[in-house]
């Protein structure tokens, strides 16, 4: 039997990474409140003193001075916490996302024949503003997820590419044979549609229906 008081006790900490390429500094503003507004435990420090396990690191891109690779791995070396989530400056989170995802993890890690799960990933919801509305659709698209820091430096995103540059990454963490599963019930990474984006709703189902078959799919009962 899991012992949830003991877990909820030991929940790792998470640094959530950020590029700011002044894209939008309203969606900037968003996607920001987003990681501070997260409900996540806090650590014990002493009897009078807590502290934060969200930590929030964002590298200014406006100018395009790096390539995306640049931009996290740097953000990853400068983290504080063991685990790192991948937030793109148009996005948000819904408040209980990065909880979710951590709890569903580290359950899924007590047993031993997991050893190669590396990190957890949901579905996104896509939304979208069309004549003055907001429009949300459930996707089974996948986002970066929630990754073990050790990996992401051990196995580093590949700086020379302009775009798709997380999907190269689980290319390279699959031949490590580790892999990322999919917490498939889990909407809360709001993934905005709009003109100019790097990435979208063809580009991610193109690449699900190639390499569908290489993402771990774990039912927790």
């Amino acid at each position: 039997m899991i012992n949830y008081n003991k877990l909820l006790a030991e929940l790792p900490g998470i640094t959530v990474i950020m590029i700011d390429s002044g894209r939008n500094d309203q969606w900037f503003k968003e996607a920001t409140a987003s990681v501070l507004d997260q409900i996540y435990p806090v650590a014990k420090v002493s009897e009078t003193e807590y502290k934060t396990q969200i930590e929030l690191k964002i590298i200014n891109n406006r100018e395009r001075k790096y390539t995306i690779g640049q931009c996290w791995n740097h953000l990853i070396k400068e983290a504080e916490f063991d685990y790192i989530f991948i937030l793109d400056d148009d996005d948000m989170m819904e408040r209980e996302l990065l909880f979710n995802m951590m709890i569903f993890l580290q359950r899924i890690k007590l047993d031993k024949k997991n050893k190669d799960i590396i990190g957890v990933t949901p579905n996104v919801t896509f939304m979208e503003k069309k004549d003055g509305k907001m429009f949300y659709q459930f996707s089974d698209s996948y986002t970066s997820g929630l990754v073990e820091k050790k990996w992401l430096l051990k196995v580093p995103f590949r700086e020379e590419l302009e775009k798709h540059v997380d999907m190269r990454w689980d290319d390279d963490i699959l031949k490590q044979n580790k892999f990322v599963a999919v917490q498939n019930w889990n909407h809360g990474y709001l993934y905005r549609q709009h003109e100019g984006m790097v990435s979208g709703r063809n580009v991610d189902m193109k690449y699900l229906d190639k390499d569908l078959n290489k993402i771990v799919d774990i039912e927790v009962k």
